[in-house]
């Protein structure tokens, strides 16, 4: 799922600086065209169009890195909760394996009162 969005976000990346690279050639090309000024309203209409789509490209990139970042903070704290768990297990399996010694010592002094009386 961490790739699926890094790939996702790594497209829309692509795809808003492509956006961007046509808007900038469209304007320029608006700019220095020497046609009517009903040529240049429709190119001036597209180029608006454009600016839109890349501003909701910005948005979705910016959503996405957000997302992203949000996940690799569960996925950060998912390990460690995963690692503590895994640290308590091993010390309740170290004191289980001394149980058997503690039963012996406390038995050992019950059996040496036995002894000595």
């Amino acid at each position: 799922m961490k790739g699926q969005e890094t790939v996702k976000v790594q497209d829309l990346n692509e795809e808003l600086q492509k956006s961007k690279s046509e808007l900038t050639c469209l304007y320029n090309e608006i700019r220095g065209l020497p046609g009517t000024t009903k040529d240049r309203d429709h190119f001036l209409i597209a180029y608006d169009l454009l600016q839109r789509e890349n501003s909701e490209l910005e948005t979705k990139v910016l959503k996405l890195s957000q997302e992203f970042e949000q996940l690799n903070h569960f996925t950060v704290g998912r390990k460690t909760a995963a690692a503590n768990l895994i640290t308590s297990e091993n010390i309740c399996k170290d004191l289980v394996s001394k149980l058997p010694n503690l039963e012996v010592d406390v038995q050992s002094p019950k059996e040496e009162r036995k002894e000595l009386w």
